[in-house]
This record gives structure tokens, sequence and C-alpha cells, in this order.
């Protein structure tokens, strides 16, 4: 009897002992290690997280407060802007080109001149006969005066002819008054790309060559084309316009005197609608006049004094 109560005893105690350790077994080092594991991984990712969304989020801000990005400024030089214009430009263009003169095969004048010394030592014969003038167009003629005026040497189909007023010769530094009868390639329905017809008040400054001989009426004066600049005066300065001939590069040997024709100046309709006039290089009309008298003189060159024929008109 005390033999089986014993053994009753040990067989509960041992049941108690196994149920304790199978409702409270201890983790096992393995089990351990992946929760851990599990638990870093999870705490690394949100780590991670916010660190990518702090730095998302300073991203934001640093966006939000630097400045915009912008395109270079463009020089502060005065602009030409349209109450600049001479009042022939600021009005309806009158003319509408039919043909083009660069459409002819080949170009007038097609690969003779590249440069701008080139271009000086093939006008070197007219030494002694050039100026640098500023001059307004003040009448045009018909295409039958063309013929009569100039004893049929130029065909009014192919060329429109002015009356041009020089006002101011550069070279001499000095103030004049001459009336010229002055030539221009082209007619208001067959123009060159770039370089449309003048009207009436246009000003210009130009190298004109062959001035001591307009005093037979019946010579004209060719204008001085690949050195033609149109006059404009803005905020009291004078600009000269190079109009066309881009490959004409005017420099100084020791510094630019292009100041830089901005975007918004580089081309415009003037006197006809669908050849806009064509803006290459941009100077101080002083600078450009010291360049040339500079220029010359080194070259051995002579420029014609004007005041001679001060107060001719034709």
């Amino acid at each position: 009897m005390k033999k089986s109560i014993a053994m009753l005893l040990i067989a509960a105690l041992t049941l108690a002992i196994t149920g304790c350790a199978e409702g409270n077994r201890p983790i096992e080092p393995a089990e351990e290690e992946i929760v851990q594991t599990e638990e870093t991984t999870a705490a690394t990712t949100t780590e991670k997280t916010t660190a990518t969304e702090k730095a998302e989020e300073t991203t934001r801000v640093a966006r939000a407060t630097e400045p915009a990005v912008t395109e270079p400024p463009e020089p502060t030089f005065p602009r030409l802007n349209s109450a600049d214009y001479p009042l022939s430009m600021r009005s309806n263009p009158i003319y509408e080109v039919e043909r083009f003169l660069d459409d002819v095969d080949p170009p007038p004048g097609a690969g003779a001149i590249r440069s701008y010394d080139e271009l000086v030592e093939s006008i070197h014969q007219e030494d002694g006969t050039m100026n640098f003038v500023k001059y307004e167009i003040i009448g045009i003629y018909t295409s039958k005066e063309v013929e009569t005026i100039t004893d049929g040497r130029l065909n009014g189909d192919h060329t429109t002819l002015y009356k041009a007023r020089i006002i101011y010769d550069y070279l001499n530094q000095r103030e004049v008054n001459i009336e010229i009868n002055l030539a221009k390639a082209g007619t208001p329905t067959l123009q060159s790309r770039g370089n449309p017809q003048y009207a009436i008040g246009d000003v210009y400054v130009s190298i004109l060559p062959y001035l001591d001989g307009f005093l037979d009426k019946t010579r004209t004066r060719v204008s001085g084309s690949m050195l033609n600049f149109a006059f404009h005066k803005i905020n009291g300065v004078e600009f000269a316009y190079h109009i066309n001939y881009d490959y004409i590069k005017i420099e100084n040997t020791s510094r630019s005197i292009n100041i830089g024709v901005l975007s918004s100046e580089r081309s415009f309709v003037t006197t006809t609608r669908n050849n806009p006039v064509k803006y290459t290089q941009k100077f101080s009309v002083d600078e450009l006049a010291d360049f040339f008298r500079n220029d010359w003189k080194q070259r051995g060159f002579k420029f014609l004094d004007l005041s001679k024929f001060d107060g001719f008109r034709v």
C-alpha cells in the first residue's frame, strides 16, 4: 500500500513537471537569433525610411528656397525698341518681294570677298575718294527717272535710285549739308535677303566711295553695302547696326568694339513685309568712326574732306 502511494506521487510529480516544461519551454538559441534579426531588420528599415523621407524633405525645401535657374542676362547696353526706329521703319511695310537677288545663279559677287581685310584691300583703288558719313534718305526716284538721270547707265528694273543728304563727315569730324544721288541694287520687288530697300526718313552711316565725282549730277554714288549701318540714337547714344554680311567682322586689334546685337534687335520688318532687315554687329558710332580713321591711316589711305562740297545740291 505504501509502495503504491509512493509510485502514484512520483507519477503525479513527473506529470506536473512535464506539463510545466511543455507550457513554459525556454526558447532555443537559434530561435532567439531569428527573432532578434527580424527585430533588427525592422528597426533598420524604419530608420532608412525615416532618413530617406528626411532627405527628400530637405531636397524639397532646398529647391523651394533656391533661386530659379535662368539664362545668362543679355548685355545691359541700351536696347533698340520701336521708338528708336526712324518714322519710315515704324510705319506699315510698303513693299512685297517677288524675287530675291540671292537666288540669282550665281549671286552677285559670290565668293569674291569674305572678310574685312579683303574688302578694304579691294577698295584701296578708291583711296582719296572715300569717307565714312551719316546720310538721310530724302527722296526716291521712279524707275524711269533712274535711266534718265544716269543717262541710261543704270537700269530701273534692277536698281533703286535715292536722293540722300549727307549730314556728317565722321573722318574729318564736321557737319556738312550735301545732296547726292545714291544707288542701291534691287527694287521694291527684287531685293537681297536681310537687306531691304530704304524708305524716306531712314538714316544710315556708311563708307561711300567716289564722293569726289558727284559734282557731275548724272553720276551716282553706290552705297557701300558691305559697310553700311543703320543709325539709331538710344538714350542719347548713337549706335550703328551692321546690315547683313555677318562674315565682314570689324575688329580692333587690341579689343573688340562690337557691342553685340541683342536677340530682340537682330531682325524686324522695316519697309518690306517678307524681307525683314538683319542686323549682325552693333557699334558705338564714335568708336566705329575712330576705328576706320585709325585703320585707314595705318594702311596709308587718304580720305576725302567733304567740306569743299558743303551746300551742293543735286
